[in-house]
C-alpha cells in the first residue's frame, strides 16, 4: 500500500509540474506566475483566464443591451481584474494592448455612469477591437471574439432594477 501511495504522489507530482508548460501556446504565455512566500503557484493557464474573460464579455454585452447600468459596471470591473491578472501573471502581454482593452473598458463604465446607451456601445465594439489585436500578437488572430447575438447564460436575469 505505501507504495502505491508513492507512486501516486510522483505521479501527480510529474503532472502538475508539467500543467504550467502543457497549456503554454502562445508567446505572451511563457512565464507563468511564481508564487512567493508560503502561497501556492497559480496553475491557470492564458487560455483558462481568458475563457473567464470571454464569459465577462458576453455578461457585459448583455447588461448593456439590457440597459442594466449597475451590472455593466459591475462587469465592466470584473473583466478589468481579469484581464489585469492576466497581464501580471503573464509579463509578455504588451501593455500597450493591455491598456487598450483598459481605456475601453473605463470608457464602457463611465457610459454606465451617464446611462448612455451609444456610448456603451461605441466603447464595447472598441474594447473587443482590443481583445482581437491582443490575440492577433499572440499569434492567435483565429481567435477572434465579435459582439454576442444571444446568451448562454439563461439562468441570469439581465433586467434592471427598477
Amino acid at each position: 500500500m505505501t507504495q502505491m501511495r508513492l507512486c501516486l504522489v510522483l505521479g501527480l507530482a510529474s503532472v502538475l509540474g508539467a500543467l504550467p508548460s502543457l497549456a503554454q501556446d502562445s508567446p505572451f504565455a511563457e512565464q507563468p506566475y511564481q508564487g512567493t512566500g508560503n502561497r501556492q503557484p497559480m496553475l491557470l493557464a492564458l487560455a483558462d483566464l481568458m475563457s473567464l474573460a470571454q464569459d465577462r464579455h458576453i455578461k457585459l454585452w448583455q447588461a448593456g443591451k439590457a440597459n442594466h447600468y449597475a451590472l455593466v459596471t459591475y462587469e465592466a470591473n470584473k473583466l478589468s481584474d481579469s484581464l489585469y491578472r492576466a497581464a501580471s501573471l503573464y509579463s509578455n502581454i504588451p501593455v500597450p494592448l493591455v491598456k487598450a482593452t483598459d481605456e475601453a473598458l473605463m470608457r464602457i463604465s463611465a457610459a454606465a455612469d451617464k446611462r448612455n446607451g451609444a456610448e456603451f456601445q461605441s466603447a464595447f465594439r472598441d474594447l473587443t477591437i482590443a481583445c482581437n489585436a491582443c490575440h492577433q500578437a499572440a499569434g492567435l488572430a483565429f481567435v477572434k471574439i465579435k459582439t454576442p447575438t444571444s446568451s448562454p447564460f439563461t439562468n441570469q436575469d439581465f433586467t434592471p432594477n427598477q
